[in-house]
C-alpha cells in the first residue's frame, strides 16, 4: 500500500512539473515585459522540494545567472517571520497575548487618539487593522534612503494620522512591524535581528536567511535593478537601505529559494505537528482576523504575516497589480461552480527597494511555493507568476491572459504617472503671468511638529528663478521645485526620474506639490506637502533631527 502511495504521489507531482514547465515560457515573457532581470522559483508538493527553476541574469551587466541558493530582499515576507517570532516570545512570556493593550507592554507608545489608548494591540497593528495611516513620507525617500532613525519610531506611530474606524477596516501599514521589532527588543532583551536569528533562522537551519546580509564578491547575490519605461533596467546601488532601519522588521529580510522551501516545509509541518518543529503557537497567524475588503469577504482575510483564503479564487489583492486594476478586473482562478474544490490558501507579498516576491502556502496538500524576483517592476512579475503557479499546481483552469495582463499593467502604471504630468503642466498654463513671491521668501527650515523631520527649502544652485527641496537637509535628498501657481510650487518625477532614483512609484498630484502658507502679516511660515497634507512650521534651530541627518543640515 505505501509503494502504492509513493507512485501516486511520484505520478501527481510528475504531472504538477509538466504543467510547470508548459508555463515557463509565459513567466519569461512576463519578467520581459515588467523588465525584471531574474526570477527564481521553488515549489514543494507533499512536503518535498518538485520543482525550482531560475530565469534571467541576478547581475544583467556581467551576465551572471541565479541559482537556488541566489540572496534576495524578501520585503514584505520579513513579516511573516517576525510575527513568528513574536509569537515564540509571547508563549515565553504568558503573562502578554496579542490582545494585551501595546501600552502595557511597550510604554513608549503613546497614541494621541482616545478610541486607541488601553485598546489597540499587537495584534491589531500586525493584522493592519488599527485604522492608521501607512504614509511613509517622512522616513523614506529616493535613492534607497531611509532619512529618520529607528529612535523615532515610537513618536511617529504614536501620531500617526486617523484614516479609518478602528478595527474596521483592513489599511496596509508598515508601521505596525516596526512596533513589532520593538517589542520584540523590549520582551528578549536583544536586537530583533538577534532574537529572530536565534529563534528562527538558527533553529529551522535558514544559513542564508538574515536581516544583517553583507555584500562580498564570493556571495551569490542578485544585484536590484529598476524598470524603466522601455523595460529595460536600472541597476540601483549595492547597498542594503533596510540593514538597522526603523522598517528593518517590515521589510529587511533576505533569502534564496532553497532556504525559503525549508520555511515553507517547517510552516506546514507546524500546523500539522507543532511539537516537531521550532515553529510554535502559530494558530493566530494564519487565522483571518479582518477582511480585505467587506463588501467581498470570499476576497479573503489579513491575520498576521498572512493572507487567508481559498481557491477557486482571486490572488495578489496585497500588491502593486491590484493597486493598477479594479479586484473584479483580477484573474479569478478555478472554477466557482466547482462545489468540490476548495483549496485553503495562505499567501503574502513583498515589494521591496529593487526586489519583489510571493510565497504560497497550501496546508491541505502540504505544497508551497516561492517566486523570488530583482527589480522594481512596470507590473508586479512576482504576483503574475504565483497565480500562474498556484493554478499549475493544482490543475486550476483560468481563462486570463497573463501576458496581456502584464503589457496592461506596464501601461497603465506608466499611463497614470504621464497623466499627473500633464494635469500639473495643464494647471501651469491655466494660470499664465502668476508669479511667485520673491524666492527668498520661501526659503528655510521647515520642520514637523514633532522636529524630527525637515523639508529645507532654498535657492536652486544652478538655475535661476526655481526653487530646490530637500528632505532632511541632506544633499543627497535634493528635488527641484518649481512654480506653478500662486503660492504653491511642484516638484513632480516623471516615470523614469522616479526609478533611477529607487522610489516606488507615484502618482498623486498630491504628493508633489508643496502650498505655502503665510501668517497675519503675510509671511510664509508655513509648508504643506503630502498626500496627508502635513504642516510643516519654519524655524531657526533643528529641533530633534538625529545626528546623521543633522550634519548637514
Amino acid at each position: 500500500m505505501l509503494q502504492k502511495d509513493q507512485q501516486d504521489l511520484r505520478m501527481k507531482s510528475d504531472a504538477i512539473v509538466q504543467r510547470l514547465n508548459a508555463v515557463l515560457p509565459i513567466i519569461r515573457k512576463i519578467c520581459e515585459i515588467s523588465g525584471v532581470p531574474a526570477a527564481s522559483i521553488g515549489v514543494i508538493h507533499q512536503g518535498q522540494s518538485i520543482y525550482v527553476e531560475n530565469i534571467g541574469h541576478r547581475n544583467v551587466e556581467a551576465q551572471l545567472s541565479p541559482t537556488a541558493d541566489t540572496l534576495y530582499g524578501l520585503g514584505s515576507l520579513t513579516k511573516g517571520f517576525v510575527a513568528a517570532s513574536l509569537a515564540q516570545l509571547l508563549h515565553n512570556h504568558p503573562t502578554v497575548t496579542w490582545t494585551t493593550p501595546l501600552q502595557d507592554i511597550w510604554p513608549e507608545y503613546r497614541p494621541q487618539q482616545p478610541q486607541l489608548k488601553g485598546n489597540v494591540s499587537l495584534l491589531d497593528f500586525l493584522s493592519h487593522r488599527t485604522g492608521l495611516s501607512g504614509d511613509m513620507s517622512v522616513a523614506l525617500q529616493g535613492d534607497m534612503e531611509f532619512i529618520l532613525s529607528p529612535s523615532e519610531v515610537a513618536p511617529i506611530v504614536s501620531r500617526l494620522d486617523v484614516a479609518a474606524p478602528f478595527r474596521q477596516s483592513w489599511l496596509y501599514n508598515n508601521w505596525g512591524y516596526s512596533v513589532a521589532g520593538k517589542v520584540i527588543e523590549k520582551l528578549s532583551g536583544k536586537p530583533a535581528h538577534e532574537y529572530i536569528r536565534e529563534s528562527i533562522l538558527m533553529p529551522l537551519g535558514l544559513s542564508n536567511t538574515t536581516l544583517r546580509p553583507v555584500f562580498d564578491e564570493h556571495i551569490d547575490f542578485a544585484d536590484a535593478y529598476a524598470a524603466l519605461e522601455d523595460a529595460s533596467t536600472q541597476c540601483l546601488p549595492r547597498k542594503f537601505p533596510f540593514l538597522g532601519s526603523l522598517f528593518e522588521t517590515a521589510g529587511g529580510m533576505s533569502s534564496t529559494v532553497n532556504d525559503m522551501l525549508k520555511y515553507c516545509q517547517a510552516l506546514l509541518q507546524s500546523r500539522i505537528d507543532p511539537q516537531s518543529t521550532p515553529l510554535g503557537n502559530l494558530e493566530m497567524l494564519f487565522q483571518g482576523h479582518i477582511p480585505l475588503d467587506r463588501s467581498m469577504e470570499s476576497f479573503g482575510s489579513y491575520g498576521m504575516g498572512w493572507i487567508e483564503t481559498h481557491l477557486p479564487g482571486v490572488l495578489g489583492l496585497q500588491g502593486d497589480n491590484a493597486e493598477l486594476f479594479q479586484w473584479d478586473e483580477l484573474p479569478y482562478i478555478g472554477d466557482p461552480r466547482d462545489p468540490n474544490k476548495s483549496v485553503l490558501t495562505l499567501y503574502h507579498q513583498g515589494a521591496s527597494l529593487g526586489y519583489y516576491s510571493a510565497i504560497y502556502l497550501f496546508p491541505e496538500t502540504e505544497s508551497g511555493f516561492v517566486v523570488l524576483t530583482n527589480s522594481m517592476p512596470l507590473s508586479d512579475a512576482a504576483d503574475w507568476i504565483a497565480q500562474i503557479i498556484a493554478a499549475a499546481l493544482h490543475g486550476f483552469e483560468t481563462s486570463a491572459d497573463y501576458v496581456e495582463l502584464a503589457n496592461e499593467a506596464r501601461r497603465r502604471k506608466v499611463g497614470n504617472v504621464a497623466a499627473m504630468m500633464a494635469e500639473i503642466e495643464k494647471t501651469r498654463e491655466e494660470h499664465p503671468g502668476d508669479l511667485p513671491r520673491p524666492l527668498d521668501s520661501y526659503c528655510g527650515d521647515y520642520y514637523n511638529a514633532l522636529g524630527d523631520f525637515c523639508v529645507r527649502v532654498k535657492q536652486h544652485k544652478v538655475k535661476p528663478g526655481v526653487l530646490e527641496l530637500c528632505f532632511q537637509g541632506k544633499t543627497t535628498q535634493e528635488y527641484e521645485l518649481r512654480h506653478l501657481h500662486g503660492d504653491i510650487f511642484e516638484w513632480a518625477l516623471t516615470y523614469d526620474e522616479q526609478a533611477r532614483r529607487a522610489r516606488f512609484t507615484t502618482w498623486e498630484q498630491s504628493y508633489f506639490k508643496v502650498r505655502f502658507l503665510t501668517n497675519d502679516t503675510s509671511d510664509i511660515v508655513t509648508l504643506e506637502w503630502g498626500s496627508n497634507q502635513e504642516k510643516l512650521t519654519i524655524s531657526n534651530t533643528q529641533s530633534r533631527i538625529d545626528d546623521h541627518s543633522s550634519r548637514e543640515l
